[in-house]
C-alpha cells in the first residue's frame, strides 16, 4: 500500500510539473505572432543564367531595371455614366406624389358561394406600383376573408402607369379598394 501511495505521490508531482509548472511561467514565454507570412527574397530567375539561378555580379544591375509602378491618379475617369441613386423603399402618396393612374383592369370574380349567400363587402389592400406600373406586393388591410383572395388575384392583374418625378420613374405605395356589390358583373 505504501508503494502505490509513493506512486500516486509521484505520478501527481511529474503531472503538475508537466502541465501546471508552464502556467506559472507563461509570461515569460515569448510568443511570435502568426498573422503575418514571411517574405524571403530569392534571386531565382534573375539574370540571363537559362537555368534561372542568377550570378552575383548580375544581380545589382537587375536591380537597376527595377521600374518604379505609375502613381495612381487622383481623380478617375469614369467610362459609364453612374446613375442616379433611387430609393431603396417605395414612395409614400402626398406632396409631389400623385397616385398613379389605372391604365387596365380585370374585374375580381364574385365568389360564386358568396354571391348565393348575399354576402357583399370591400377590400381594402395596401400595394406597392414598381417602376414598370405593375403590382409588385399586396397586403390586406381589411375585408371580408373570403372576398380577399378573389380582390387580390384581380389586383395582380391591374396596370398602373408608372410614377415619374424629375424625369425618374419610382415605385409607389397605393391603397386600393376593390367594391364587392350584388348586381356587379363577374
Amino acid at each position: 500500500m505504501r508503494e502505490w501511495t509513493l506512486s500516486l505521490a509521484v505520478h501527481g508531482i511529474l503531472v503538475a510539473a508537466v502541465f501546471v509548472g508552464p502556467l506559472y511561467w507563461i509570461d515569460r514565454i515569448e510568443v511570435q505572432p502568426s498573422n503575418y507570412t514571411r517574405l524571403i527574397a530569392t534571386t531565382a530567375g534573375w539574370g540571363s543564367n537559362a537555368r534561372g539561378s542568377a550570378a552575383p555580379g548580375n544581380l545589382a544591375a537587375d536591380i537597376r531595371k527595377l521600374v518604379v509602378p505609375k502613381p495612381v491618379p487622383a481623380q478617375v475617369k469614369l467610362l459609364l455614366p453612374v446613375p442616379e441613386a433611387r430609393p431603396q423603399t417605395p414612395l409614400s402618396m402626398g406632396g409631389k406624389v400623385k397616385a398613379p393612374q389605372l391604365i387596365s383592369m380585370v374585374e375580381p370574380v364574385y365568389p360564386p358561394l358568396l354571391r348565393r349567400t348575399r354576402v357583399q363587402g370591400d377590400v381594402v389592400i395596401d400595394a406597392v406600383i414598381d417602376t414598370e406600373g405593375n403590382v409588385l406586393e399586396e397586403h390586406t388591410v381589411s375585408g371580408i376573408e373570403f372576398l380577399v383572395a378573389a380582390a387580390m388575384d384581380a389586383l395582380r392583374r391591374w396596370k398602373y402607369e408608372p410614377t415619374v418625378l424629375p424625369g425618374q420613374v419610382f415605385p409607389v405605395y397605393l391603397r386600393v379598394t376593390i367594391t364587392f356589390r350584388l348586381g356587379q358583373k363577374g
